[in-house]
């Protein structure tokens, strides 16, 4: 209802159990896409690790050590926003949140030509640092700084696990 009659709202989520419970959730929102798939630097399938809470909150990408076996897992697809947008399935954006669970870099990768475009005016970040580290990638929530700042956004923690980067036009 924020975004006004004519805006849009893309949600995007990989989880099979977990778009059912967002396509209901938004089953009266005409404004509202939802893709069941993620998104990340590239096109690529990656296994899945399903969260076992009522929500699937914390659903996330297996790690590739293979420690995980003992969750549910499945195969996913993923996507660049780029090419999403290139291709004309969605809008492009000028407010995004990500949450994605240790997978916050490989989104923002995937948005490389969407971040110079200064219609894009803010950006949430959760970002789990634990799970980055388990990624391998425990530079990440720096490398995520760098990346907005060198994109034009003034970039604040709000607090310990949450960043807004803005952009005046």
């Amino acid at each position: 209802s924020l975004t006004g009659p004519t805006g849009h709202v893309y949600a995007f989520e990989p989880s099979n159990i977990n778009f059912a419970i967002l396509r209901q959730a938004c089953a009266d929102l005409s404004n509202t896409h939802l893709m069941n798939f993620g998104l990340g630097s590239t096109s690529q399938e990656l296994t899945f690790i399903q969260g076992e809470d009522e929500l699937g909150a914390n659903s996330r990408v297996a790690p590739t050590d293979g420690k995980q076996s003992d969750l549910t897992m499945s195969t996913i697809s993923i996507r660049s926003s780029d090419e999403i947008i290139n291709t004309r399935e969605a809008l492009p954006p000028n407010g995004i949140k990500i949450d994605t669970e240790g997978f916050e870099l490989e989104v923002l990768n995937g948005l490389r030509s969407q971040l110079k475009d200064a219609s894009l005016r803010f950006i949430g970040i959760e970002v789990h640092f634990k799970l980055l580290k388990e990624r391998g990638t425990p530079n990440a929530p720096q490398d995520i700084e760098n990346l907005l700042k060198n994109n034009g956004f003034q970039v604040a923690w709000i607090d310990s696990s949450h960043i807004l980067a803005t952009r005046n036009s």
